[in-house]
Order: structure tokens, then C-alpha cells, then sequence
């Protein structure tokens, strides 16, 4: 009897510890706290650039589920101004938001002891927009860009997220050139993304983290990629490979015209592999790109037009520099393009990737990049 009371205690004593602590959980996780203590985090690492935006927040702790709705982290626009009148402006800006982040069988004891573990994270429509004005300067060198396992290791709590995933969403890098007028546009649309093995515990750390991803280049060309990243490496150290399917190739002038000048005029890109391995910030690789009855004309970054200086360029160009084909005839070897290439120290890593596959392209065109 003693025993079984003793027992009923302790079940009592638990349930009560049970409760408070789903108790703090709930706190933990409401859209107001979340929103304050992230925010202010946020702020404080990017001197004061970035703030975050939440507007609402559901906890279930009987299925273990976590879902924050509505959420973006965008450049606060009076710190920026701070920054043009100091003369520490950075060239690179980017924003997200989200209709919706859901989290799937958390550990809620881990999260009490100030850890992070979770089965899958979705992530439901993103908009992520980057921009690069290579106009802006800075009186102060550009700060290195941090990589993600670099902030993935800075994190002093354990986290673990065995599967993150991004439904539907959507990619735009602009770029500026120092001597254009408007941005060159690359957007990847309709991108969806499987992400496994997320951890900074190096001792779980033993196989890559597995990237998939699925996307629309500019809107039309289907791309599957795949990136297997080491998070425990203390530099930068993956395997970046993918496919591009088949294209018109005037799809790129979203690109090309204000960033390069150039206007693809005709032709259709047939299909686009590529293969890299990159260590300590250094990519190696092979590209090929497969199209046919190619032609461009030269153009003004800043008007657009092609005046007479441009029809003579034009001529030039599409007569002994850019290549109609590849291959250029049924009976030769079509031409694949190796790429080495060092990372920049400000250059993300998104920045990074799109880098080196367009050089390959470039060269297989004979584009000569003036920005």
C-alpha cells in the first residue's frame, strides 16, 4: 500500500513537472516571445541591418508540433540609411519570408534543456530575394561571408533536425554591374528542397548533409541538383552536381542584357550538366552545356539599345567570339568546360554556386563577362 502511494506521488510529482514544463514550452514558443528574443538576436548580429517579423504562433504538445505563420526578415530601412551617410554600407542585401514554418515531433525534454531536436521542418512558399549592387563602396573592406555549417557549429546548444524541407518556393539574385543602371535577374522558381542530416553534434556529423533540390530555372528550364555537404569540416568541404533540361536561350536576357550587355537573340539550350568538388573554398569541376543556332547582339547596360558601336561589337561577337553550337557540327565532340574557381570571402554560399556554373556556361558560349 505504502509502495503504490509512494508510486502515486512520484506520478503526480511528474505530471505536475510535465505540465509546467509544457507550460514553459508554450511561453517559449509564442509568436511574442519568439518574435522579441529573435528579433533583438537577429539585430545584434548584423549591426542592427536585419530585423525579423512574426504573426502568429500555434504549439501542440500532445502531437508535437510546432507552426509559426507569416514570417520575413528584411533590411530595416533607417539602419540602412545610418550606414550610406557613414559610409559602411554593404553591396549585398537579401530578404525571406514564409506563409508558414512548421515543426514535426519535437523533442520537447530537449528543448526544455536548451536544445533543438526535430524530425522535419517545412518550410511552405519562401520568397527569397538577394541582391549585389557592385556600384555601392564601402570606406571599410567587406566582411567574409559565414558559410552555413559555420553558423551551424557557432550555435553553443546541440540541434538536430533529421529532415527540412522547402515547398514551392522562390529565388531571385540580382546583380548590378559597376557600370550598369538596373539589376540582372536570375530567378529560380517553383523550388522545392530536401535537406537530411542536419546537426551540429560532429559525433552524429559522420555522413554529408544531403541536399535535393528541384527548381525552374528563370521560370522554364527544369533543374535537379544535389549537394552533399560536410558540416563538420572546419572549412568549406561538398560535392555539388545537377542537371538543366532543355530551354529557349532567350530566357537568360533577364541576365544578360543589363548585366552583360548582351541580348541572346535566338537559340535553345538542349540540355546542361555539371560536377564540382569543393574544399576549403576551392571548386573544381566540370561543366557542359548542349544548344544549338545561337546568336546575340551587343548592347548599351544603360540604354539598352544597340547603336553603332554595338552593331559592330554584335558583328564581332556573334562572327569570332560567342559559338553558334555545341557541338558545332554532329561529327565533333561536343566541348566540356573544367572550372577552378576560389570563393570570394564576401561571397554566400548561394552566391557561390550560381558563380561557378555560370562561368562554365560563359566560357562554353564565349561570353566575356564586362561587369
Amino acid at each position: 500500500m505504502r509502495r503504490k502511494a509512494i508510486l502515486g506521488t512520484f506520478a503526480v510529482l511528474a505530471l505536475v513537472a510535465g505540465v509546467a514544463g509544457f507550460g514553459e514550452v508554450r511561453h517559449i514558443l509564442s509568436a511574442r516571445y519568439l518574435e522579441e528574443h529573435l528579433d533583438r538576436d537577429l539585430a545584434a548580429a548584423t549591426d542592427g541591418v536585419y530585423r525579423l517579423r512574426l504573426r502568429r504562433t500555434a504549439f501542440d504538445a500532445l502531437h508535437r508540433t510546432f507552426t509559426a505563420w507569416d514570417f520575413s526578415i528584411a533590411p530595416d530601412s533607417l539602419a540602412l540609411d545610418r550606414q550610406r551617410a557613414a559610409g559602411t554600407s554593404s553591396d549585398l542585401r537579401m530578404s525571406l519570408s514564409a506563409a508558414s514554418l512548421r515543426l514535426e515531433q519535437v523533442d520537447l525534454w530537449k528543448l526544455l534543456a536548451g536544445g533543438v531536436a526535430v524530425g522535419t521542418v517545412t518550410l511552405d512558399r519562401p520568397t527569397v530575394n538577394i541582391s549585389l549592387d557592385r556600384r555601392a563602396s564601402s570606406a571599410d573592406p567587406p566582411k567574409p561571408a559565414r558559410m552555413p555549417h559555420q553558423l551551424l557549429s557557432a550555435i553553443s546548444h546541440p540541434v538536430r533536425v533529421d529532415e527540412f524541407v522547402i515547398k514551392k518556393g522562390s529565388v531571385h539574385f540580382s546583380e548590378i554591374a559597376k557600370n550598369g543602371a538596373r539589376p540582372g535577374t536570375m530567378r529560380f522558381e517553383e523550388v522545392n528542397v530536401t535537406m537530411r542530416g542536419i546537426t551540429n553534434q560532429h559525433a552524429a556529423a559522420s555522413l554529408p548533409c544531403r541536399v535535393d533540390v528541384h527548381t525552374l530555372l528563370v521560370g522554364v528550364g527544369p533543374a535537379d541538383l544535389t549537394l552533399d555537404y560536410d558540416l563538420a569540416a572546419p572549412q568549406l568541404l561538398l560535392r555539388y552536381r545537377g542537371r538543366i533540361g532543355r530551354m529557349p536561350a532567350t530566357n537568360f536576357n533577364e541576365m544578360l542584357v543589363d548585366l552583360e550587355g548582351l541580348r541572346v537573340t535566338s537559340g535553345v539550350l538542349d540540355s546542361t550538366w555539371f560536377d564540382f568538388d569543393v574544399h576549403e573554398d576551392r571548386a573544381t569541376g566540370r561543366v557542359q552545356v548542349l544548344y544549338h543556332d545561337l546568336s546575340s547582339e551587343v548592347v548599351d547596360k544603360v540604354t539598352r539599345d544597340s547603336g553603332v558601336g554595338e552593331k559592330l561589337k554584335t558583328f564581332l561577337n556573334n562572327t569570332f567570339v560567342v559559338t553558334s553550337a555545341n557541338p558545332p557540327t554532329p561529327d565533333v565532340p561536343a566541348l566540356v568546360v573544367p572550372v577552378r574557381k576560389e570563393r570570394v570571402p564576401k561571397d554566400n554560399l548561394f552566391r557561390f554556386l550560381w558563380v561557378i556554373v555560370r562561368e562554365g556556361v560563359y566560357e562554353t558560349l564565349g561570353i566575356r563577362k564586362t561587369s
